[in-house]
């Protein structure tokens, strides 16, 4: 990115959570919106039903409405859902193109277990399905489409499920900074489907929303190739600040927008470097918070975040000034506090009970804090596995788990992505430096942050970001980990084969377990019946450290 102009300020503003959905002001323009969805489906449907008490002038999505990759039926469902809700725009983000043949053969290969299971609860009478025969019908119905959908990727590419799914909407698909293969399937849609910006008009104002996606884009496109995955799409070249500067010029609009899929701290570079942006509906880095970078006019730039999984939608009350400035008042509403809805059976491809939780387990601050549905993912990798230790990382989950009865669905929202787990043996101190590189990476202006949480173990981080106090359970007791000793610890597998910086795991790898993450856990589930979780805290982290784990912003 380019040199930024050092003439603001960044400062913490007011962001209302509501529970009612009354409008709060007299307001020129109203912008309702969401962001990071990655199939939050409930929440989703708790927005289409207050869509209407809402009374917007407009309503966007601001990026990654699946992930995953597995189901396109649903990709397809999500579209009708928002075409009915009258959706202006959907910003393109990374996890729109998880659609790849390896994604749909492991939905398909659910299918195919779902279909196994119904066609046995039907002859058994299995408690675990409500209704086994219908279930048998609809998992019959979904395999065939999906069987087709695998064909059709496996002829065409990956990017015909999202040529599809950009020919079902009835709103445009918004990035200025993805550029396409010529002749390829995405790039006969630009000009239609696709879109850099879209313009508003309201009371003979000319409001432009840019859209723009993540540059660390092309990082996960190149790790596709290394999985034999040739990508026609990629971030253009130009930087992106000369971009939206020429993007501005061009337009010349009362007002611009950026609805902006970059995440957290690169949308505070683009505010404070281009003056001209009004206001940012941010996305991707998953905050909820409302920021305002103030240049030395006076002017602020609101940066607005609504957090994962449709945890928030939305709303910009927006008033024009005489002379031409946006004032704007956002604030929140929280899905929590909607009454729960049907969810069509489209979105619930694994209706299974699994089992049953006392209490909810919430998703919120997986990344910054010790919480209880780590310590139950990490104590299931422990338990299966029979090792000293295992260690967990938040983003390979994406949702909690509610109270109440667990179904196969709730499994795989929580992981979409299944991955073996590895055993390795490492020494002690090599643990410690394991957790010390995640403290190391997640220090103030990385926009990365990472925590380990474990089972078997507890730690400290300190004020300065030092990793102390590591301990190993032993026979009910903690007691300080050895440096020299060795150990067998239990992690994703995708980290020991790759290693972190400055440790190898390839040497001491010793084998990976024969189920999944996901299988683990559903295992877990299977033969506790009441699930109960260990909420006791095993990372204590300073209030006053440098990291970023302490970070309000930071939601998720």
């Amino acid at each position: 990115m380019s040199k930024i102009d050092c003439n603001f300020k960044v400062k913490t503003a007011a962001l209302p959570v509501l529970r009612s959905v009354e409008r709060t002001s007299a307001s020129d323009f109203r912008i309702g919106f969401f962001a990071d969805l990655h199939s939050g489906h409930a929440n989703l449907l708790k927005i289409a039903a207050l869509r209407q008490s809402l009374k917007l002038d407009l309503f966007a999505s601001i990026g990654d409405l699946t992930e995953g990759g597995q189901y396109p039926a649903q990709l397809f469902a999500m579209i009708n859902v928002l075409n009915d809700l009258g959706l202006a725009f959907n910003v393109i983000g990374n996890h729109f193109f998880d659609f790849e043949d390896r994604a749909i053969r492991s939905g398909t290969m659910a299918l195919l277990e779902e279909l196994k299971s119904s066609a046995k609860a039907c002859l058994t009478n299995d408690p675990s399905y409500r209704t086994p025969g219908m279930t048998l019908l609809l998992t019959i119905k979904r395999l065939k489409e999906q069987l087709i959908q695998e064909a059709m990727v496996r002829a065409f590419g990956k990017n015909i499920v999202l040529d599809q799914a950009i020919r079902m909407a009835n709103f445009p698909l918004l990035s200025l900074n993805l550029e396409f293969e010529p002749g390829s399937t995405l790039e006969r849609q630009v000009g239609q489907g696709i879109l850099p910006y879209y313009i508003h008009y309201i009371y003979g104002r000319k409001i432009a929303f840019i859209g723009v996606t993540t540059e660390t884009i092309n990082h996960e496109f190149g790790h596709h190739k290394k999985m034999g995955y040739e990508s026609t799409v990629s971030v253009k070249e130009e930087p992106l600040e000369d971009q939206v500067r020429t993007t501005i010029q061009e337009l010349d609009a009362d007002n611009v927008i950026l609805a902006s899929h970059l995440g957290f701290l690169q949308d505070i570079e683009m505010a404070s470097s281009i003056p001209e942006i009004d206001l940012v509906l941010g996305s991707h880095t998953h905050n909820i918070t409302h920021k305002q970078v103030v240049h030395q006019d006076g002017k602020a730039i609101p940066i607005i975040y609504t957090g994962i999984k449709g945890a928030a939608l939305g709303i910009v009350d927006v008033n024009f000034n005489g002379d031409g400035r946006m004032e704007s008042t956002p604030y929140i509403i929280d899905m929590d506090a909607q009454p729960k809805v049907r969810v069509p059976s489209v979105f619930n491809y694994r209706p299974r009970v699994v089992g049953k939780l006392e209490h909810p387990l919430s998703l919120k601050y997986k990344s910054t804090q010790p919480i209880p549905l780590m310590n139950f993912i990490s104590d299931s990798y422990r338990e299966h596995t029979g090792t000293d230790i295992a260690l967990a990382i938040a983003g390979d989950v994406r949702a909690g788990l509610p109270a109440g009865e667990i179904t196969e669905t709730d499994i795989e929202e929580m992981l979409p992505w299944p991955s073996e787990l590895s055993i390795i043996k490492s020494t002690g101190q090599e643990i410690i430096n394991i957790l010390q590189f995640a403290a190391d990476v997640s220090y103030y202006g990385s926009g990365r942050t990472l925590l380990f949480h474990p089972s078997g173990l507890k730690y400290s981080v300190n004020k300065e970001g030092k990793i102390e106090n590591v301990s190993i359970l032993r026979e009910g007791s903690y007691i300080p980990i050895q440096p020299d000793e060795s150990y067998t610890v239990t992690i994703p597998e995708y980290l020991a084969k790759d290693g972190i910086p400055g440790l190898s795991f390839q040497a001491i790898r010793k084998n990976n377990t024969t189920l999944t993450n996901k299988e683990i856990i559903l295992y877990q589930f299977s033969r506790s019946g009441v699930t109960r979780v260990d909420e006791k805290v095993r990372i204590k982290i300073d209030p006053e450290s440098d990291r970023l784990y302490n970070n309000p912003d930071i939601t998720y």
